[in-house]
């Protein structure tokens, strides 16, 4: 992201505030657009959408959730470019050497994000592809070992992950103060928590073991890297994914469930 910014001439304070400005409005509309052609009922399905007022507070709820309001706090993080080019992935066809060249991409732009990619690439990619796609991962992971020496001390060091300032790893933390390291989850989709949960039960029901793992692993994978770093909110926000997968699951049963199921997806998205 810093350097496409600096070819374009986008770079210093200003200049790079106004390209991250602009990174996130691209992903606000690709989001939008992925929900409106992918996970929202139409009437092929013999379904229909919820009505306007319904959607703006689903995308309001959406929008304000820590995979978009991180480049607010800190527009300097190049996650959105990443988030960008996997919602490129999920919705445009693509050959197997594209979505590699898009993969590759993702890896040079953050570490942190090439990781928490290993669940899309084990659910949602075609079974040929992902030996391949995994080696690339790999292959990158181990040019990073390499810059640090192959040592984990010094890895974890320049992550932040340990500290000699006595901070004490962030794993320790996390154990200190539960309450705080919770908190600082819930703030990452807020009450949009519940409806994983919800359509893990409706999948779990539907015996569609598939999708549920889908959305159990690119949702909860990036939970267990908030363990090897500090802000908690934003790497717990790289599952975004599956959320938005599992709110699409919910949208599709909108109206062939009682006013109550309506009710009470509303409450989720105030």
């Amino acid at each position: 992201k810093p350097a496409i910014a600096h070819f374009i001439h986008l770079d210093g304070y200003v200049r790079y505030y106004l390209f991250s400005l602009i990174c996130t409005y691209i992903l606000v509309l690709l989001t939008v657009a992925f929900a409106e052609t992918k996970l929202l009922p139409s009437d092929e399905d013999h379904l229909h959408s919820p009505n306007p007022m319904v959607k703006w507070l689903i995308y309001l709820s959406l929008m304000t959730s820590s995979f978009i309001l991180t480049d607010f706090q800190w527009p300097g993080y190049s996650d959105q470019l990443s988030f960008i080019l996997l919602l490129l992935m999920a919705s445009i066809p693509m050959t197997a050497q594209a979505r590699l060249a898009t993969l590759a991409l993702c890896l040079v732009n953050h570490d942190g994000i090439a990781l928490a990619l290993l669940p899309v690439i084990l659910c949602c990619f075609p079974k040929q592809e992902r030996v391949t796609a995994l080696l690339g991962v790999g292959l990158f992971y181990v040019v990073v070992a390499a810059g640090y020496g192959f040592s984990v001390h010094r890895a974890f060091q320049g992550q932040q992950t340990v500290s000699d300032s006595g901070a004490g790893p962030v794993w320790e933390a996390a154990l200190q103060g539960p309450g705080f390291f919770v908190a600082s989850l819930f703030f990452t989709y807020k009450l949009l928590w519940i409806a994983p949960a919800l359509a893990a039960a409706m999948l779990w029901t539907q015996k569609d073991k598939a999708t549920l793992t889908a959305i159990v692993g690119i949702i909860f994978f990036p939970v267990l890297l908030t363990l090897i770093a500090w802000d908690t909110t934003r790497v717990a926000g790289f599952g975004w994914l599956g959320l938005l997968i599992a709110l699409g699951i919910l949208m599709r049963e909108w109206n062939r469930q009682p006013k109550v199921y309506r009710y009470a997806l509303l409450a989720l998205t105030s």
